[in-house]
């Protein structure tokens, strides 16, 4: 270390400033590479993921934006300009493969051959082209490929086309659909996130500086953190991925982490001048500073790295970048700082240190600190103990949530327009029952547009489906099943003279397919996504219905089944996941992390033991919001296992500088105070300059990186708790002396003091 920071500290420096243009253009591409698409969260091996792919390849892209305005109706010129204009745009290309209005349906309904009545035309169009008032219409436009690849896009031409041809603002304009959904996160996500990061940045550098009491190491501090942070997202543009709405959180930890571990090091090298003098003393810093630090950064990558157990893309993808970013930019951290300081001594700075070698009110305030903590210690940690108990119950009443009003904030345009063509026009999240039937099957037309008819009725009394759509829906008034009079037998041939054994008008409605020997009939529902449904239970009850009518028919036709796709299907089993992925990346974290104290600490015992303050944090915050009645999403599944491996920074610099204290002669109370000599200020250093960095976040508009935001705030303060209050009272107390043994020679084990 001496060769290295005495001969190679400037080729250091000199290296970094080369690379940084290149992390920095890195960086910046990341940030513009945010794409999003919800569907595309869950992997290809699900049930869900392949039935929903297999539908799109069937019948086509299930994207769409349904479209609307005050003063939408069915007598509005503008909606057959608007329609029109979208199907062929005046300049630009075509993002829509179909564009429906209600209009236009109703007189396609209404005239030949159908000749439907305007009332029953109303009746099957309410709830889906049609409002509750029998007046209030939208358009409907289903994305082609083109505008799937380009969302952005192809909802701008959307906006122009309103403003152009209906003098439609676009604040008056209501758009929702999965398009939008996704164009409405990357807005979200990014809105107003390097405003954040800026005052994010300059709260890091103020409560720095002044906690180290020295601009210029504050800047070096904060400078190198920074080249971590661009370090972080460069990696992810150059290894050929792509940002997502998880991933803008990918920064904020790495620079949170990168922090901690140059405060400490700045910290022991504030301590080594004390001591020292500045000669030498970065890299006696370095030499205290090096295992403590790796040993944190590789505990934080495990916490980290377990995400990968999950099978939400994003959340998966997010660990795997995090815990390889931890670990590059520690070794960024470790090898930069050290060589800044060596480069540019600031030698005014340790003249003051050397002339105030003591700190009396930080003295003090410890001494009195170790007090409290020695004369209660017991209670310290049975109420720890009962507080976690506590908080695993209320961890218990958690549930978690993928729903889109859970993803912003209640005043988001994207909300408002939901609630407005829901109470206006019709529910938008789908499900879609495709029943399948062989070509060659003993049926009439007639007897399967009765199956589809008797399947859509089926799903039209499941409790929270709101509206139907069948090839039925275009069809003919059917007839009644049974009845052998003149007047059935003439229903039936006006029916199947109208149809004329064609069934290429509903293929081109997109709701039957010949695919093959089968034949593929669609039952289209929608769902509020206004109303918190379980969609657990509402997928149950349709199954119910839908399963005996199949029963009845399978009797003559055994190959008669049904496949459930859609929005609800996918929503369902996310919000599944995002629980069993919390448990199973916190367990494996916790077992990971654990066996690495145990094998530092020498002792199975004091491994576990050390992980009391390393769990508390997460299972308090975790447990309280589940006590206080909150949902968690992706955001507060990212928070859980960071938390457990940024906690696990501070224990072990703590225990390293305990374990110093006990290998140099001094009782376990001497210890603790030297520990809290050596490393206190940089813990709560570090706790107020992340926490208060992060919790800047809370005012994002994007509801996952918010609660990111104030979720590690919350965890890091609780985390300084732990690390200051309950571990020093197990420190002190009889289990303390698992650590006294575990990092004491056999020699001289015999001879130590016991603490009081």
């Amino acid at each position: 270390m001496d060769a290295l920071y005495s001969k190679y500290r400037f080729g250091i420096f000199l290296t970094f400033l080369f690379l940084g243009p290149i992390i920095v253009l890195g960086a910046k591409a990341a940030m513009e590479s945010n794409s999003n698409k919800v569907a595309d969260w869950l992997p290809e091996g699900f049930e869900e993921t392949k039935q929903l792919k297999w539908f799109a390849e069937k019948f086509g892209s299930d994207e769409l934006l349904m479209v609307s305005w005050e003063g939408c109706t069915l007598s509005d010129p503008r909606v057959a300009r608007v329609a029109g204009s979208l199907r062929e745009p005046q300049t630009g290309p075509t993002y829509f493969d179909q564009v429906l209005s209600g209009p236009e349906v109703l007189s396609g309904l209404r005239s030949e051959p159908l000749k439907l009545k305007e009332k029953t035309v109303l009746r099957r169009l309410k709830g889906w082209l049609i409002g509750p008032d029998g007046k209030t219409t939208c358009l409907i436009a289903i994305i082609n490929d083109r505008g799937a690849a380009e969302r952005h896009a192809a909802v701008e031409q959307v906006f122009a086309t309103a403003e152009r041809e209906g003098r439609i603002d676009r604040e008056k304009l209501h758009i929702a659909g999965p398009t939008m959904e996704s164009v409405a996160i990357d807005a979200a996500s990014a809105e107003h996130f390097d405003l954040l990061t800026g005052v994010s940045t300059i709260v890091c550098f103020s409560l720095m500086a002044f906690g180290l009491r020295s601009f210029l190491i504050g800047i070096m501090v904060f400078g190198t953190a920074q080249l971590c942070q661009q370090f972080a997202l460069a990696l992810v543009i150059y290894t050929g991925s792509q940002m997502d709405s998880v991933m803008l959180m990918l920064p904020s930890l790495v620079y949170v982490l990168c922090i901690s571990a140059g405060v400490h090091i700045a910290n022991y090298y504030r301590d080594a001048i004390r001591h020292g003098g500045l000669e030498g003393a970065s890299v006696q810093a370095i030499r205290e500073a090096w295992g403590p630090c790796w040993l944190s950064a590789a505990t934080t990558s495990v916490g980290l790295l377990s995400l990968v157990v999950s099978l939400i893309v994003p959340i998966r993808k997010f660990g795997g970048y995090a815990a390889a970013a931890v670990l590059a930019g520690t070794g960024i951290m470790i090898l930069l700082l050290p060589a800044l300081l060596s480069e540019f001594p600031q030698r005014k700075w340790a003249e003051r240190l050397r002339a105030h070698r003591q700190t009396k009110i930080l003295d003090r305030f410890w001494e009195r600190l170790l007090g409290v903590v020695g004369r209660s210690h017991a209670v310290i940690v049975v109420l720890a103990v009962a507080g976690v108990v506590a908080a695993g119950i209320g961890v218990t009443r958690l549930h978690a949530t993928a729903r889109l009003h859970n993803l912003f904030r209640g005043e988001a345009k994207i909300l408002s327009d939901y609630d407005w063509l829901e109470g206006n026009v019709g529910p938008l999240v789908p499900i879609e029952v495709v029943v399948r039937l062989p070509r060659d099957a003993a049926l009439s037309l007639l007897e399967r547009f009765q199956l589809i008819e008797t399947v859509r009725l089926g799903v039209q009394r499941v409790e929270g489906i709101d509206a139907t759509v069948s090839a039925a829906t275009f069809a003919p008034p059917l007839p009644t099943r049974s009845g052998a009079g003149w007047r059935q037998a003439t229903r039936r041939a006006v029916f199947e003279k109208k149809l004329s054994g064609n069934l290429q008008p509903f293929i081109d409605t997109g709701y039957v397919k010949e695919d093959g020997d089968e034949q593929l009939w669609r039952v289209s529902a929608r769902v509020r996504a206004t109303e918190n449904h379980d969609y657990g239970v509402l997928l149950g009850e349709l199954q119910n219905r839908i399963d005996p009518i199949l029963t009845h028919y399978q009797k003559k036709i055994p190959a008669v089944s049904a496949m459930y796709c859609g929005g609800v299907p996918l929503v369902h089993k996310a919000q599944h996941q995002l629980m069993d992925d919390l448990i199973h990346s916190f367990l494996v974290a916790f077992g990971i992390i654990a066996l690495i104290m145990t094998l530092v600490l020498r002792s199975v015992r004091a491994g576990l033991v050390s992980m009391i303050p390393n769990v508390f944090p997460a299972l308090v915050v975790f447990g309280m919001m589940g006590w206080a009645g909150f949902e968690i999403e992706v955001g507060s599944m990212l928070t859980a296992t960071a938390a457990l491996g940024i906690a696990v920074d501070d224990t072990l610099h703590f225990i390293a500088a305990f374990g110093r204290g006990i290998r140099g002669g001094q009782s376990r109370r001497e210890a603790i105070l030297s520990a809290y000599h050596r490393c206190g200020a940089a813990m709560i250093q570090t706790s107020l300059i992340c926490g208060l960095g992060l919790l800047v976040f809370t005012f994002s508009p994007f509801a996952p990186i918010a609660r990111f935001g104030w979720l590690m705030g919350a965890m890091l303060g609780t985390a300084l708790v732990g690390d200051l209050i309950i571990l020093p009272a197990v420190l002190i107390g009889p289990i303390g002396r698992l650590f006294e043994k575990s990092r004491s020679t056999p020699r001289r084990d015999r001879g130590l003091p016991r603490a009081a």
